[in-house]
């Protein structure tokens, strides 16, 4: 067998690519009944225990990887492949990580951090998980206009914060239908600026404000309507 497949010596240009040929190659043999039937597949992989540290990574051979920030301090499972890595925690599939052979790199999933920025929104501009965070098209728009402004951080955390309750699959909708309608902006179009004595006047008469909160509150009902519309949706099927 070893004559047929690797006989010249095949070149790849990384395992995905080796498994994908052997498959097409054992289909091939197997459509000829040159070999016998597969039984169940083998689920191979190296287990330990890992213990996840303060800032939320595990680490295996010489890289570390990031867990959902709720198991900081706990002891999971990391089920290591040929080339991917899993955390696991009890029953529950808490991470994956593609694998990596690198040495002393440090393998974040933006997404693991979400909860933390509730307390430090500012993270959201440096902290290295957030580097490069690859959003969808329209929240990602969405956060340049809040973060081109003060307050944009806190702004676009709480919008980010909303997955926790929606799923990012209700948020992006919402956030879709919002750059489509163009109804989050960090200013109204045409709307005068408010002088301090203004400010002022609007303190003591305790009127409330009208612009700054203005894109949270709308994202939140179109994040809501979505939410329903697709329950509903749900329901029905």
């Amino acid at each position: 067998m070893r004559g047929r497949l690797f006989v010249p010596k095949p070149a790849f240009d990384d395992l995905n690519a080796l498994h994908d040929w052997l498959r097409l190659r054992c289909n091939e043999l197997a459509e000829r009944a040159e070999l016998r039937p597969l039984g169940r597949a083998f689920d191979g992989y190296v287990e330990r225990t890992v213990r996840v540290c303060s800032t939320c990574l595990v680490q295996y051979a010489s890289n570390r990887y990031s867990v959902p920030s709720r198991f900081a301090g706990q002891h999971v499972s990391l089920r290591a492949y040929a080339g991917r890595n899993v955390l696991v925690s009890g029953q529950d599939v808490i991470a994956e990580h593609k694998r990596r052979f690198t040495r002393n790199v440090r393998y974040f999933e933006p997404w693991h951090y979400v909860p933390l920025l509730d307390r430090k929104p500012g993270a959201l501009r440096d902290c290295a998980p957030f580097v490069g965070w690859q959003l969808p098209e329209s929240m990602h728009r969405i956060r340049e206009h809040y973060m081109a402004g003060k307050g944009g951080d806190r702004e676009f955390v709480d919008l980010v914060l909303l997955t926790q309750d929606h799923g990012i699959e209700v948020v992006e909708t919402a956030c879709d239908l919002a750059v489509e309608q163009n109804t989050l902006r960090l200013r109204p179009t045409g709307s005068p600026r408010v002088n301090s004595a203004e400010k002022r006047n609007r303190r003591a008469s305790k009127a409330p404000r009208r612009t700054r909160h203005e894109p949270r509150r709308v994202c939140r009902r179109l994040i809501l309507f979505s939410y329903a519309a697709m329950t509903s949706v749900s329901s029905a099927a």
